[in-house]
Parts: C-alpha cells; sequence; structure tokens
C-alpha cells in the first residue's frame, strides 16, 4: 500500500537470492525488517531461525505459519536495540532508510542484504559510515506489488573493518 510506504516483492527469485547472499551460517539469527507476505522469511527459514518484524498489524495477523520463522509487531528501527541477530536482511519501506541505517551502524551485525531506493545506496557511507557497501544491484519496479513509481536496488552490506 503506497500510503504506508509498502511495495511487496513479488518476484521470486529476487527473494532466492537475498537468502543466498546473505551467506548464512549454521545456527545463526536473521532478523528481517519489514517482513510483509513472508516470501523473504520462507527462503531464510531454510537455512537459519528468522526474527520477522512487522509494524502493518493486518500483515502480522494474516502473515503464514513458518517453521523457523517467529513474526512479531514492531518498530523496524526499534528492531535493531530490541532483539539479538546474527545477520539481518529486509525490503526496507524507502521513509525509514536513513534511520535505519544509522541505527544499524550501532549494531554488531555480520552481514546485511536490503532492498532500498535505487539511488540510497549511493549516499549510505555519509549516513553510516561503520557500515560498508559490498555489492549493489538494480532491481525493477514491476518485482513489487503495487510498483513504485523508480526502480530500487539489492544492496549487501556489512560492518567496515575498526581502524582501532
Amino acid at each position: 500500500m503506497p500510503e504506508l510506504d509498502q511495495h511487496f516483492l513479488v518476484d521470486g527469485k529476487i527473494c532466492a537470492k537475498m537468502a543466498k547472499l546473505l551467506q548464512i551460517r549454521s545456527g545463526e539469527t536473521v532478523l528481517e525488517i519489514g517482513a510483509g507476505t513472508g516470501r523473504i522469511s520462507r527462503q531464510i527459514a531454510k537455512k537459519a531461525s528468522v526474527l520477522a518484524v512487522e509494524s502493518d498489524h493486518q500483515l502480522v495477523v494474516n502473515f503464514p505459519k513458518m517453521r523457523n520463522v517467529r513474526v512479531m509487531e514492531a518498530d523496524g528501527v526499534k528492531a535493531l536495540k530490541q532483539f539479538k541477530f546474527d545477520r539481518v536482511c529486509g525490503n526496507l519501506p524507502f521513509s525509514i532508510l536513513e534511520p535505519f541505517f544509522r541505527e544499524l551502524d550501532r549494531t554488531e551485525f555480520k552481514r546485511g542484504v536490503f532492498i532500498v531506493g535505487g539511488g540510497f545506496y549511493q549516499k549510505l557511507a555519509g549516513i553510516a559510515p561503520g557500515i560498508k557497501l559490498e555489492s549493489s544491484e538494480a532491481v525493477k519496479k514491476e518485482s513489487f506489488r503495487p510498483m513504485p513509481r523508480k526502480d530500487a536496488a539489492l544492496v549487501v552490506v556489512s560492518r567496515q573493518p575498526s581502524l582501532a
């Protein structure tokens, strides 16, 4: 729903690619922000425990039951402080990108994979200097329902090496 800044990823190949790019190891927990209808959760749950965070009450109530997935109604930015996780991912609402990445920069995470607004990744270093952009690639706007006005980007991030 555009009024809630929700554009659901419907391309199954991209969902599977996100799970693969997380490079999940045995015993790890993945925090998924903006779990929506569970398409990404379903792919990740094949390899890890998923804490699926969604702020839309209707989506939480209707979230499909899945093995290895715990869904919670919570704010995505606040969830970074509330839960312990190894890896993090999500199809993020474009309206929370800056506060989300500022907060992520304060956490200890191993790797993150996100869908973000097309040009946002170019601003990442200025917003979250402790986060390293590993890679990015375009995601066509046709991969979402409802369709956003612009294409998005799939980004892979990790912690910057410490200078200490």
